[in-house]
């Protein structure tokens, strides 16, 4: 997998514009999106290919290239921006070599009021232990907060097929529980639909 390191890129996204910067060290890329001059996220993240890393996240018979996500931020809550940011990180997971494949660890040590597990859980990512994505799933069916005692750091993949499937199960319990908080998924869906 060959990427180049001296990448000072600007695109034009989903209605955003993002601009990226390598950092040579470490092999990590910023991705900062801007909306009318604003910044309104931020994204550090890098392909890994390292075996022994990928066994935290996925299981042994499937250690192929990731991208993996270390920091995404959204400066405007509730606007799709990160959303976007994981959209955009698939489309690079693909450019270097990665074939679309997304993973992170999720954690709310930096707004424990704000987890970001169903956020992540409903743009398409599923969690390393299949018991984390029943209480996901819970708690977006009933419409509840997280606890901070429940979940604190979990290990999360996005497949390109996974998305989609991830999605499906969501509308289901959308359809079978509350409506509330469902604007980022409304979104994805006519994204796929398309």
């Amino acid at each position: 997998m060959k990427v180049s390191k001296n990448i000072a890129d600007r695109s034009l996204y989903n209605g955003l514009f993002i601009y990226t910067k390598s950092k040579e060290a470490f092999g990590y890329f910023s991705y900062y999106a801007y909306k009318n001059g604003e910044k309104v996220a931020y994204m550090l993240a890098k392909p890994v290919t390292n075996k022994r890393h990928l066994k935290r996240y996925y299981s042994h018979d499937d250690l192929k290239p990731s991208f993996l996500i270390c920091n995404l931020i959204s400066y405007n809550h509730n606007k799709g921006y990160a959303s976007r940011l994981l959209d955009f990180a698939e489309q690079e997971s693909r450019r270097m070599g990665c074939k679309g494949r997304i993973h992170l660890e999720s954690s709310g040590v930096f707004n424990p009021y704000k987890q970001p597990h169903i956020f992540y859980r409903k743009n398409g990512f599923g969690a390393f232990k299949k018991y984390y994505n029943f209480i996901l799933d819970k708690k977006i069916k009933y419409n509840q907060i997280l606890n901070l005692k429940n979940l604190k750091g979990i290990k999360m993949t996005r497949n390109p097929n996974s998305k989609k499937d991830v999605l499906k199960k969501v509308v289901k319990l959308k359809e079978m529980g509350s409506n509330k908080n469902f604007s980022v998924l409304d979104r994805l869906l006519k994204i796929i639909i398309k």
